[in-house]
């Protein structure tokens, strides 16, 4: 059973065009240094919150992630702040990292 098992987009959902910004600490998505197979926490979240938006009928939202929409020579912060402010639902993980990171 799935956490949204059952649930549907309205047709307002249907349209949804926005992005959902998830903010996180890099250091909570490390991978296991035993297991060179297994993601790390957040991008296991990543993976299964866009499982779950399809099968509820939203494929199009976009799930913003910096380590998928920054390029490594790109401006970090300017990034950062167009994402935020285009983002129309944040998705904090907070954590003990999250919450100490500068």
């Amino acid at each position: 059973m799935t956490v949204m098992e059952g649930i549907t987009a309205g047709p307002e959902l249907q349209k949804y065009g926005g992005t959902v910004f998830i903010s996180y600490a890099r250091a909570d998505d490390v991978k296991p240094p035993f297991d060179k197979a297994t993601k790390g926490w957040v991008t296991f979240f990543w993976h299964q919150l866009r499982w779950e938006l399809t099968n509820a009928g939203l494929p199009e939202a976009k799930l913003w992630l910096d380590r998928y929409e920054i390029e490594p020579a790109e401006e970090f912060t300017e990034k950062i702040r167009a994402a935020l402010q285009q983002a129309r639902l944040l998705v904090p993980i907070l954590s003990a990292n999250w919450m100490t990171a500068p």
